[in-house]
This record gives structure tokens, C-alpha cells and sequence, in this order.
């Protein structure tokens, strides 16, 4: 079994979802559908920088635009008709690509027992509720794809989560900030839940730097001592 990569070589080498167009069902209209026989378009560009070699030898870095338009109609009830137009732009341009894809909608229960809807992954057939687009729609296990928080640490992850939830609660939105009060309008279950939560997330954090400070205090007075034996400091003690 190799070694696994530092996050920051697997940074560099790997391809995030951030980067590439996408369909989420949460984007299409306050339910998250679209009416049959309606139309919904989507448009998305990414600028970043690529270097081109040219002919007389020097390399020119450049702005490479990917500019992606998408139109999408519900045909039925199950299905849901994509139209994606497609144009990767540098020195001299880029072809317009266009390609069609006809999707297939499945419903399923939630967890409160109402009807959800869902995209099928055409590829492994899985219910998604994003698709990406990589030359072809697909989700992200199929696509290859990684959430930037992958490559986060386990005590990055946890600050993160903490700062989300203070700034739930009306916080200042620091992971040392002292829990606030409950919100007006907001259920006591809720605000349970989070404290519960913020106080789960915050005690490995703290003690985690309460044996940092500890280590950094014995360093300390392990170098006060030995300059004291060595003649060179006097008056201090612990």
C-alpha cells in the first residue's frame, strides 16, 4: 500500500467540483423542479490561465475562458431534455460545441414522507441531486470529482462546521466566541441541537491547544533552565 500524498501535491493533482459546470435540482425555481413544458437556461464561464509554447520558442501565459450556456426543458413528468453549448476560448478562439442529453427524473420519499425528486445519474444510475458536466453529465463519483473540503484537516473541518453554526445563531462567526443566545424565532430544539453541537466541535479544539501551550511553557522553561546552569541568567524562577 504507497503513502498516501500531502494535501497540498494532491491539491495541485486533483480536480474539484468548484471548477466545473453543474445542474442542481436546488437551482431550478423555489421547488426545485420545473414545470412540464417549461424551459429553464443556465449559463457559466471559467477564466483561468494556461501557458502556450510558441513557434518561435517563448511561452505566452494567457486568460483560457471555458463559456457554457445550458437549456433545459421538461418533456414529461420522468424526463428532462438538456441542450448544452459549449466553447473553450484562447489564442485564436475555439469551436462551439453543442451537445443533447435527455435526462430521466425519479421520485422518492423524503424523510417526512413526501415526494422528492431527483436526477439519475446516467452512467452508474445512482439518484443525484447534481449532475457535472466533464465532456459528458454525470455525478460526482462518476466524474472523478473531490469537495475542496477533502483535502481540508480533521481540526480544519471542525472550525469550519463551528463558524457555520455561530453564524446560524447571529455570532460573530470566530470559532473562540462564547456560544450566543438563542435567536428570536428560533425553536428551542434547534438552538439544543447547535449548542449541543458548537460544545461537541469546541472541547477537542481547546484541549487541543491547552497541550500546545503546555509543551510551548515546558520548552520555555527547559531553555530558561539550562541558561541558568550556565551561568547566564539569574533571578528567575518558575
Amino acid at each position: 500500500m504507497g503513502r498516501r500524498r500531502p494535501a497540498h501535491y494532491r491539491r495541485l493533482h486533483e480536480t474539484f467540483t468548484e471548477s466545473f459546470f453543474s445542474i442542481d435540482l436546488a437551482d431550478l425555481g423555489p421547488r426545485g423542479v420545473i414545470d412540464v413544458g417549461k424551459t429553464h437556461r443556465m449559463t457559466w464561464q471559467r477564466v483561468e490561465q494556461e501557458h502556450v509554447r510558441h513557434p518561435s520558442g517563448y511561452v505566452v501565459c494567457q486568460n483560457a475562458t471555458t463559456w457554457l450556456s445550458a437549456r433545459l426543458t421538461r418533456t414529461a413528468d420522468d424526463q428532462l431534455r438538456i441542450l448544452i453549448s459549449s466553447k473553450q476560448g484562447g489564442i485564436g478562439g475555439g469551436k462551439l460545441r453543442r451537445c443533447g442529453v435527455t435526462l430521466y427524473l425519479r421520485r422518492r420519499l423524503n424523510a417526512i414522507g413526501a415526494n422528492r425528486l431527483w436526477l439519475c445519474c446516467p452512467d452508474c444510475g445512482e439518484s443525484v441531486r447534481v449532475l457535472y458536466w466533464r465532456g459528458w453529465l454525470r455525478c460526482r463519483r462518476c466524474t472523478g470529482l473531490k469537495h475542496p473540503s477533502e483535502l481540508l484537516f480533521k481540526t480544519r473541518r471542525m472550525e469550519r462546521r463551528i463558524k457555520d453554526v455561530l453564524q446560524e445563531l447571529g455570532g460573530p462567526g470566530d470559532h473562540w466566541s462564547d456560544l450566543p443566545d438563542r435567536p428570536r424565532y428560533m425553536h428551542w430544539k434547534r438552538y439544543r441541537r447547535l449548542a449541543d453541537e458548537y460544545v461537541s466541535l469546541i472541547r477537542p479544539l481547546r484541549a487541543r491547544d491547552n497541550r500546545r501551550e503546555a509543551r510551548a511553557n515546558a520548552s520555555l522553561w527547559r531553555k530558561v533552565h539550562a541558561l541558568q546552569r550556565m551561568g547566564l541568567l539569574a533571578g528567575l524562577t518558575d
